[in-house]
């Protein structure tokens, strides 16, 4: 049987913390793993670089496999605008901590948009069981101070192996 795998959101403090799995996930001024962006929007700043909370995703297994499903990957062909960046852990976070819209200190801080079809961010696990799950993404938007609030649609791709 396949597998079924999902990208699910953690958010809240560590021992009560919620996990979510959904397709779309948003940068926002709290930390909820429910909230819709509208309601919630990053407000910008004339005069210092803004944080929106840290979005803590991993991958998840919620049907087994018949064997395993390893090899996650990540990747990007937006741009975002100018002022405006996406970083993500490129190093393991394999413990989740409460998510702060201070500069993310989780793993060490890249562009995401450094992570390409021909540059592909390697997440750790080896997902073998319903509940079993890889490493945490750690994602966060900044925007720098007086930079004009700019929509942007921006689309993060994936890959695993199933064996």
């Amino acid at each position: 049987m396949a597998a079924i795998i999902v990208i699910a959101q953690k958010s809240g403090q560590p021992y009560t913390a919620t996990e979510v799995a959904k397709p779309e996930f948003y940068f926002l001024s709290i930390d909820d793993n429910i909230a819709d962006s509208i309601d919630y929007p990053i407000e910008i700043s004339p005069t210092k670089t803004v944080y929106s909370y840290e979005v803590w995703l991993r991958f998840r297994c919620d049907v087994a496999p018949d064997n395993q499903v390893d090899n996650f990957k990540i990747w990007t062909t937006g741009t975002l605008p100018s002022g405006q960046r996406i970083t993500i852990n490129s190093t393991a976070v394999t413990e989740y901590q409460e998510p702060t819209d201070q500069k993310s200190t989780q793993g060490t801080r890249t562009s995401i948009t450094d992570y390409t079809d021909s540059n592909k961010l390697s997440i750790g696990g080896t997902l073998t069981a319903v509940g079993d799950h890889s490493d945490f993404m750690v994602f966060q938007l900044e925007v720098d101070a007086g930079v004009d609030p700019a929509e942007y649609d921006f689309t993060i791709f994936y890959s695993y192996d199933e064996y």
